[in-house]
């Protein structure tokens, strides 16, 4: 009878300590098969590579038990990808590789959801957006432009993509400086870089990927970045010239409402050992991402804030 008793009461803490010992175990088995990364665009996009080279280190460094596979849906604008992830079992074998455009989609009303529909899993580099002109033009500062731009309000040419990140990038650094462009639909950047540099319009925004494809044949007058890129020191920022904008496309991998927690800790934990390589750290400097990490409560303030300047934007300017 004392035996039987005394294993009654030492059940509670075998029971504990079988959990315990069984924890890691559980961790170490997620996750059981490959985890699908659904990129809503084609490939090839700054986005689309930076997923990729992430995938392909956590898989040759055995950061998890499992590959990431990396599968395209190009359709929608973004919009038919994001609503797959969004759907998908929430059990940590989905995730979504995303950026602003989220935002900007569910700002215009293009999606019926945005980042709450989601759990954030982590931020993989940074690639911010910058002012441009053709090298022979007569604005040889943001100064230059915007003093002009303020002179003939709404009458300057620029060469844009209407309802993307190079518009809502350019109404906000517009916004701060009191001025208005005459935007022009031109579309992707190589469509604008063609437009300034034939003189249809007098200056446009591009991603730092793109504008490091021109550099040759444009100047930079301003990066919408916090600080400035070692790629191109010499282009101050806009809130070194007194603006405070910040435009950035960063690399967003979310995953579906309801995913555990601990599954979402897993994952994020492995791309960050992933940033962390050297290797990897070369290979987005080189490519002109910077290399940052956020995760957890900090990535979701980040993404909260940045979209109330999304919506903000597009409704003071009626974008559609």
């Amino acid at each position: 009878m004392r035996r039987l008793i005394s294993t009654l009461l030492a059940a509670p803490a075998l029971v504990v300590a079988v959990a315990l010992a069984a924890a890691p175990a559980a961790a170490q088995s997620f996750p059981s098969k490959p985890v699908r990364v659904i990129v809503p665009y084609p490939p090839g996009g700054v986005t689309d590579i930076v997923l990729r080279l992430l995938a392909k280190t956590v898989e040759t460094e055995k950061l998890l038990p499992q590959p990431m596979a990396i599968v395209n849906v190009p359709a929608g604008a973004g919009a038919v990808g994001s609503r797959q992830a969004k759907d998908s079992d929430p059990d940590g074998h989905t995730l979504l590789g995303m950026h602003v455009g989220m935002l900007i989609s569910a700002a215009l009303g293009r999606t019926d959801f945005g980042p709450e529909a989601f759990e954030t899993v982590a931020e993989t580099g940074s690639g911010c957006m910058m002012s441009a002109v053709a090298k022979d033009s007569p604005y040889r500062s943001l100064k230059d432009l915007i003093d002009a731009a303020r002179a003939k309000p709404g009458e300057l040419p620029e060469a844009n993509a209407i309802g993307g990140a190079v518009h809502l990038a350019s109404l906000l650094l517009n916004d701060a400086a009191g001025t208005q462009m005459r935007y022009v639909q031109v579309g992707g950047g190589p469509d604008r870089f063609k437009s300034i540099l034939g003189g249809h319009t007098v200056a446009t925004l591009f991603a730092t990927a793109e504008y490091m494809q021109f550099r040759d044949s444009v100047r930079g007058l301003a990066l919408l970045a916090p600080t400035r890129n070692a790629a191109f020191p010499d282009v101050p920022t806009a809130k070194e010239l007194g603006y405070d904008v910040t435009f950035c496309v960063d690399t967003w991998w979310f995953a579906p409402k309801g995913t555990p927690g601990d599954r979402v800790a897993i994952l994020a934990e492995a791309l960050r050992k992933a940033m962390a390589l050297p290797a990897m750290q070369q290979e987005l400097t080189s490519r002109t991402q910077d290399p940052t990490f956020i995760a957890g409560a900090a990535l979701r303030t980040k993404i909260d804030r940045q979209y109330e300047d999304v919506r903000r934007i597009t409704a003071k300017y009626k974008v559609q």
